[in-house]
């Protein structure tokens, strides 16, 4: 699989839409809308790709009816510690996730502590993600979000500088957050 899928994989299991067989994400961003459309064109060539407007049209739900593709993500969602053998597919997977859920915080740099976090609602998935930071010699650690009944997944400053140069944003808001905080660190 290429390293494209990847990405893909992390922004589906970050902002999925799943309704009965519909399979899809919601999200603000136009730019990984359309990005999502072609992941799902490229492995759905006969399925019609049906795109709605939700919360007043501020966000957009871009979706297929697959029961088969579904299943499929699912399978990916469930076995992808396993699945990412390469650095290349994990910085790949972890920049859809940041792009879907994760936050940039260009403010953190000035204390060196970690400016990269992604959001959670099952403490589970934020394990099996800090599992892959751990697999590829990075760290983080978990933190409740009790307001929220969420977890968070909050990379070292180490791990952060690590993956400065290496992540592949597509977010155009938290790529401007990712520009400014290689400019801080000198980068």
């Amino acid at each position: 699989m290429d390293d494209n899928k990847f990405y893909n994989f992390g922004l589906w299991i970050g902002d999925k839409y799943v309704w009965g067989g519909s399979v899809g994400i919601t999200n603000t961003s136009n730019t990984l809308i359309q990005e999502f459309k072609k992941f799902l064109a490229a492995n759905n060539p006969r399925k019609k790709i049906k795109e709605v407007p939700i919360n007043k049209g501020e966000a957009k739900r871009v979706y297929i009816n697959s029961w088969k593709f579904l299943r499929f993500l699912q399978k990916i969602q469930e076995n992808i510690v396993e699945l990412i053998k390469t650095k290349d597919q994990f910085i790949s997977y972890i920049s859809g996730k940041i792009d879907a859920d994760g936050t940039v915080m260009p403010y953190n740099v000035k204390f060196r502590t970690g400016f990269i976090k992604i959001t959670y609602n099952k403490r589970n998935d934020a394990e099996k993600d800090l599992a892959l930071l751990r697999k590829f010699g990075l760290n983080g650690c978990i933190l409740p979000y009790k307001k929220r009944n969420a977890f968070d997944l909050k990379f070292t400053f180490n791990s952060c500088l690590n993956l400065l140069e290496k992540l592949k944003l597509k977010h155009p808001e938290k790529k401007k957050k990712l520009i400014l905080i290689k400019r801080l660190v000198g980068r």
